[in-house]
């Protein structure tokens, strides 16, 4: 359970991110119950909500890696450059099959905590090396978060993009810790 310094801390991270005077009630209960209760959680909320506020603000407050699953290269491309302005400290990466062909060592970097933000694609997620990087202790032990965003496409995107109804087999994978 979030403290009240807790909380204070919580609402002066996600400010900080957003730009705005005050969090909202959802981000401020989403970040406490993700970072103090290690609990896993599903955040439903409106376009423009301030969803991704709720990440950043985990990333910064926990001081590990945060995964996150994106399924769009250009919502993928963008919150990467959000992340590396908006979160200090982070260094993040946007992992698709371009950047796997363009970087032939990506998977050891991400292996070896290079980067404190990782975004990947579906595909790039449930890929052979992604799965082999995640059941490495050296690495599972650095994550703080594990997110999906945009889960919602998930049912409607199996025929598109089948990868997508594979990735509750990543949390088989990480211990139950990890939100």
């Amino acid at each position: 359970m979030a403290s009240p310094g807790d909380l204070k801390l919580i609402k002066a991270t996600i400010c900080s991110i957003t730009g705005h005077e005050n969090a909202r009630e959802g981000q401020v209960k989403s970040v406490a119950r993700l970072v103090f209760e290690q609990a896993d959680t599903v955040l439903v909320a409106a376009t423009s909500y301030g969803k991704s506020a709720v990440l950043y603000a985990c990333a910064a407050l926990l001081n590990k890696i945060t995964v996150q699953i994106v399924p769009l290269t250009k919502l993928g491309e963008n919150q990467r450059e959000s992340i590396a302005k908006d979160v200090p400290g982070a260094r993040p990466i946007w992992i698709d099959t371009d950047t796997h062909l363009k970087n032939r060592e990506i998977w050891n970097e991400v292996r070896d905590g290079k980067y404190t933000y990782v975004l990947l694609s579906p595909e790039q997620a449930v890929s052979t090396k992604f799965k082999g990087v995640l059941r490495d202790l050296g690495f599972y032990t650095k994550i703080g978060l594990f997110a999906i965003d945009e889960l919602y496409i998930i049912s409607e995107w199996r025929e598109f993009r089948p990868e997508f109804t594979y990735l509750y087999s990543l949390r088989t994978l990480l211990p139950r810790v990890i939100p």
